[in-house]
């Protein structure tokens, strides 16, 4: 099964199942390390993310895989919390954390930068507002997003 029909695929089959336990699906990665294929979960759960949780997601999304014949080669499992400098991949993330200090990669220079950090301003449209000390507020094409990420803070 092609890359990308595969991904697409898993996104159908953990979305529901993580829906039904009250979580959500922040990144879904299938990737190669070495000779293995590692598919990878973050999940996000309010109140955060336990151990227990991560366990319980990982059997369940590992039966359905194999009921469904998912994928038929060896794999590993990963289910993780997204940590504390999730990706944001949505505009409902972006606006979620208002104000938050994040990291935002471009696929093209903004202000002859390709990597801005700053604070999150809003959503507006199809943009995204950050706050950086050298730029000022700068509107940010949500389809020029390479990878965004929130910034820890201490």
């Amino acid at each position: 099964m092609e890359r990308d029909a595969t991904i697409a695929s898993l996104r159908q089959v953990v979305e529901p199942l993580l829906a039904a336990e009250g979580m959500e699906l922040v990144d879904l990665q299938w990737s190669r390390r070495g000779q293995r294929w590692v598919l990878t979960l973050f999940i996000e759960h309010e109140g955060g993310v336990t151990l227990d949780d991560c366990a319980r997601i990982s059997r369940q999304v590992g039966e359905r895989i194999e009921v469904d014949n998912l994928v038929d080669h060896a794999y590993t499992l990963e289910v993780s919390s997204p940590g504390l400098d999730r990706p944001l991949r949505t505009l409902a993330d972006f606006e979620r954390f208002h104000e938050h200090l994040v990291r935002i990669v471009t696929t093209i220079p903004i202000q002859g930068r390709s990597t801005i950090v700053g604070r999150l301003k809003g959503v507006e449209g199809e943009s995204v507002f950050v706050e950086a000390k050298r730029f000022g507020t700068v509107p940010i094409p949500v389809t020029q997003i390479k990878h965004a990420r929130l910034e820890i803070e201490f």
